[in-house]
């Protein structure tokens, strides 16, 4: 299975989009905006690139929404319950018969560059 995280870390993008009700992928979610954002500079070639690859083999992939729709609800509450996760502001958690994908927003980022993101810590420690 594949799970796709995308995301950004407040101050890096407008938090101006609502979010997406559960198996929902539309063009103002986080993915379209991090793609016009970076799609100019050279140095994320290689991380845009990973993204939409990501990306499409979850939006192409059939629905199974017996699976999907409670797989989505479980992943969404594995997140919220890890204590990193209340630094996520999740804008939309899609899941299809090839995996998942979760478009959040980091809000209340550490100020410590040692510090691991909180999407990092709270992905690291899921059941998959």
């Amino acid at each position: 299975m594949i799970l796709a995280v995308v995301g950004m870390i407040a101050g890096r993008l407008s938090r101006a989009h609502a979010p997406a009700e559960d198996g929902a992928m539309g063009q103002g979610d986080i993915y379209h905006q991090i793609l016009a954002q970076y799609a100019a500079d050279p140095a994320y070639t290689k991380m845009l690139a990973a993204l939409t690859s990501a990306h499409q083999k979850i939006i192409g992939a059939a629905d199974d929404p017996d699976w999907a729709r409670p797989t989505e609800r479980q992943l969404r509450e594995a997140l919220y319950a890890d204590p990193a996760g209340a630094k996520l502001d999740i804008r939309s958690l899609a899941c299809r018969k090839s995996g998942c994908e979760v478009q959040f927003f980091e809000t209340n980022p550490s100020l410590n560059p040692a510090d691991p993101p909180a999407w990092l810590q709270a992905v690291e420690r899921l059941k998959l």
